[in-house]
């Protein structure tokens, strides 16, 4: 065995130990390896970066541009949201669909990025549907991998695959060569996952969230029915608040009338004011169909859907903070840090009256609507030495954008018709 066969042999070993162990970033690692390569004299400086050059290298690369724009379109999270009903109601006929779901979109999108999409999509469904995460979070790993075997573009293995072998004279894989056969691997692995596969995972409920476990999570918020609620009409027991988020109705204003723990076969009406107790991921799961206007009211049916831009956010008030003592009037906190307070979880207590008096303490939670475009200040702060505040979770929700859902579709679309027709080379 040759020196450079021996050295490019312990820089694979070592760059799997790396690998595994993740001592360094998976970036990291490959660059290390070319490095090596070429200091060791195994490949010349030309040779360790000609794959920069290689246009299956490019096709990867922009194929992920590509998964960024259609996550930044809210279509999937949206997507994920309209399953949790059938979730709730069949679980079976739900991940087939979320996986048929997963594989449509990864046949056309690179998979990585897919199943790094869907991850937190799935999790809120699980949480929203009373399913178990960790029976749902492999079968939509592997779906990806099976939608990625249909077309030459569903995965970068394929797009390499294809280039390696045109440069070295064999013709180049056309976009549906492998179709028949990865509809074959779609249809009967999704099958066995379902019927099979996911008997054999492990069901944990089990939350290992200190802040879920400590009940940092739970608040008392105002919900506000509009015309356009479709839980106009409905008891109270038969409303998605109830039956799909499973909320504590607590109290119901009408008019001048105020119904204390009303029960299930109470009919609500237009503009009635219920105060509802809810974790917050129930809270965001409310965000597709919600604007907030005023903390702490939040108004559902309202077509007039604007304020998109923003996230919910958790703040603890950190020892020796300068905010400490002080309301949020004093620290003014709507024009400080952009937000509307929408509740505050002071010691055992959850407050959602009269916000901007309360004297705020260390340990304190602020739950707070913030700009999107404000999240990356409050995390510099949050990193700063004698920061004020620890943010305990900032979700942004993409709102369901159709305008530029169809941009990113008619671009996928374009791409598979010009590679398909040979009209235009993939790249």
């Amino acid at each position: 065995m040759s020196i450079e066969a021996i050295i490019t042999l312990c820089v694979i070993l070592v760059a799997l130990i790396l690998f595994i162990t993740e001592w360094l970033s998976i970036d990291l690692v490959a660059f290390l390896i070319v490095i090596t390569l070429i200091l060791t004299g195994v490949i010349t400086p030309e040779q360790g970066v000609e794959g920069f050059s290689n246009k299956a290298t490019i096709t990867v690369a922009f194929m992920f541009v590509i998964s960024a724009a259609l996550l930044k379109t809210g279509a999937l999270q949206y997507l994920g949201n309209r399953l949790s009903k059938t979730f709730r109601y069949n679980f079976n006929l739900g991940m087939i669909m979320l996986m048929m779901l997963i594989a449509t979109v990864s046949a056309f999108i690179n998979n990585t990025p897919v199943a790094a999409i869907f991850i937190p999509v799935v999790i809120q469904i699980a949480r929203s549907s009373g399913q178990s995460a960790s029976k749902m979070l492999i079968p939509v790993s592997f779906a990806t991998i099976f939608g990625g075997c249909v077309t030459l573009i569903g995965t970068s293995t394929n797009i390499i695959v294809s280039g390696i072998a045109e440069k070295h004279g064999l013709p180049p894989m056309s976009m549906f060569d492998m179709t028949p056969m990865g509809l074959i691997f779609l249809v009967f692995g999704v099958l066995y996952m379902v019927f099979i596969g996911i008997k054999l995972l492990p069901k944990s409920n089990g939350s290992t969230d200190l802040k879920s476990k400590f009940g940092v999570r739970n608040y008392l918020t105002e919900i506000e029915l509009l015309p356009a609620s479709d839980s106009i009409g409905k008891k109270l027991m038969d409303s998605s608040l109830v039956k799909e988020l499973e909320m504590d109705v607590i109290e119901v204003r009408r008019n001048h009338s105020q119904f204390s723990l009303p029960q299930g076969d109470f009919v609500l009406e237009e503009h009635d004011i219920l105060k509802v107790r809810c974790d917050i991921e129930k809270l965001k799961s409310l965000k597709d169909q919600i604007r907030i206007q005023q903390a702490p009211t939040i108004k559902i049916g309202d077509d007039d859907l604007k304020s998109r831009n923003s996230t919910l956010i958790e703040m603890m008030i950190t020892a020796n903070s300068e905010i400490e003592g002080k309301n949020l009037k004093e620290i003014d906190f709507r024009r400080r840090y952009r937000a509307i307070p929408l509740a505050i979880k002071h010691r055992e207590e959850v407050l959602h009256n009269n916000l901007y008096d309360v004297k705020l303490k260390a340990g304190d939670v602020i739950l707070a609507e913030v700009k999107n475009h404000f999240i990356t200040e409050l995390k510099k702060e949050e990193a700063e030495p004698d920061a004020h505040f620890v943010l305990l979770s900032e979700d942004p929700f993409l709102q369901f954008n159709k305008r530029k859902f169809a941009i990113v579709m008619a671009i996928i679309l374009g791409i598979v018709v010009l590679a398909a027709a040979n009209i235009l080379d993939i790249m």
